[in-house]
């Protein structure tokens, strides 16, 4: 059979972004309030919705930021910013709503988030993690299964006529911090996917009429250190750690699969 024949990889600037997340995993000595006014403090202003459980310790927080919507979720065990497109009903746009390209979007998102994490409101941390949802529209599926391959150097695979195809890995990292035995998690996700915008017909024996069509591959980033750091990362490098995450992502979705 014969190889599949890959395309140049493009600049980064060709991954839209759906989403971007931080993830604080709290030591379990941290202390968080019930009502904390992390929001406030780093927005500069009140958030358009705050839901809370305070038996569960849960709350929830949202609003609009830059070219979306930001998010707020506290539970015992986590903390999670999230940065996504905004839906919008009213709009004529189909297929997947994104905020921008990813450069753009992730320097927004990393400068605010470093930002908190720098500003002392940030619990004590046990674990750290960055997250991306993105999307590169391309012509058709064999051409989203020609882009692919440009990021996937080390696999010697044939995806000609190739369909569902995932690949899933991880290849850690030592961070390149001055913190003793700090390992980084790198996780990716790649695939091809496709989106219809179909109308419904009126009567049974009609056949659906398909008003719009795409194609694109996905990237999802997991980029997280390592479960099994002992102890608790320092709290005056927390910033520096968050960057080191994000340029690790930004390596991935420029380079591809690479150790």
């Amino acid at each position: 059979m014969a190889e599949i024949k890959t395309l140049e990889r493009p600049p980064l600037s060709a991954w839209q972004v759906e989403s971007l997340r931080m993830t604080v995993f709290p030591s379990p000595a941290a202390q968080i309030e019930a009502e904390p006014h992390w929001w406030t403090s780093l927005v500069g202003g009140p958030s358009e919705t705050q839901v809370t459980q305070r038996k569960q310790g849960i709350r929830r927080e949202e609003g609009s930021f830059a070219n979306g919507r930001l998010f707020l979720a506290i539970q015992p065990s986590r903390v999670d910013w999230l940065y996504r497109a905004a839906d919008d009903a009213e709009s004529d746009r189909v297929g997947p709503v994104m905020i921008g390209s990813l450069p753009e979007s992730l320097n927004t998102f990393s400068q605010l988030m470093t930002r908190w994490l720098e500003s002392g409101e940030c619990p004590v941390t046990h674990r750290l993690a960055f997250g991306a949802m993105l999307w590169q529209p391309v012509d058709d599926e064999k051409t989203g299964y020609r882009q692919l391959a440009a990021y996937l150097p080390g696999l010697q695979l044939s995806l000609e006529g190739a369909t569902d195809f995932l690949y899933r890995i991880n290849r850690a990292r030592n961070s390149r911090s001055e913190i003793a035995g700090l390992k980084i998690n790198r996780l990716s996700k790649w695939s091809v996917s496709a989106w219809t915008i179909a109308e419904l017909p009126l009567v049974p024996e009609t056949r659906l009429r398909v008003r719009q069509k795409g194609t694109g591959c996905q990237l999802e980033l997991d980029i997280n250190t390592h479960p099994d750091f002992s102890g608790d990362l320092p709290q005056d490098q927390l910033g520096q750690i968050f960057r080191e995450l994000v340029t690790l992502g930004q390596e991935i979705a420029k380079e591809g699969d690479i150790p």
